[in-house]
């Protein structure tokens, strides 16, 4: 069963914390542009300092670095137009019923548990040790532009893995932070 709910504080927190505020925008362009261009300058700078016209391989060079920073440009920037639709859009979503994990690779040499909730493959992988891998039952939230989880819960409604900070007050106890 999937219910739209509204926004809590919380969720809106976390959600802000990982969408790309307007200086950041500023921030990734010119971290994108200095590291695709590091590479290519140094190596026509040398061209240029040895007398030689700048070759083919450089050109192509180039190419291939201004493409590699127009697409790390482009998720940086899709990612974080999604966040923003689902802050605009005020809801999240509780996925209750079965859902599934598996295995996927998080990292260069770890492993992590990927989450498939009412049709949806979920952003954020889990720790192994959380939840079981195959079929389980419980309660899955996540924001439904992003498909960003910040929440699992098991079908005994206690918490198994969240993104949410937590205090002495709140419903939902404290959990490590994930990784």
């Amino acid at each position: 069963m999937q219910q739209e709910l509204p926004l809590t504080p919380a969720i809106t927190e976390y959600a802000q914390s990982i969408s790309l505020r307007k200086g950041n925008v500023a921030g990734q362009v010119i971290f994108v542009l200095i590291f695709c261009s590091t590479l290519p300058a140094f190596l026509s700078f040398l061209s240029l300092f040895d007398h030689r016209l700048v070759g083919p391989v450089i050109a192509v060079m180039w190419v291939v670095f201004a493409g590699l920073g127009g697409g790390l440009l482009y998720l940086g920037l899709r990612f974080a137009s999604l966040v923003s639709r689902d802050l605009g859009g005020g809801v999240y979503v509780r996925w209750t019923g079965p859902f599934t994990t598996r295995v996927v690779r998080d990292g260069r040499y770890s492993k992590a548990l990927e989450v498939e909730a009412g049709g949806c493959r979920l952003e954020g992988a889990l720790p192994l040790r959380l939840i079981p891998i195959g079929f389980n039952r419980g309660t899955v939230e996540y924001l439904p532009a992003s498909k960003s989880m910040f929440e699992v819960r098991d079908e005994h409604d206690a918490v198994l893995w969240t993104r949410l900070v937590t205090t002495r007050d709140s419903r939902v106890p404290a959990s490590p932070p994930p990784g």
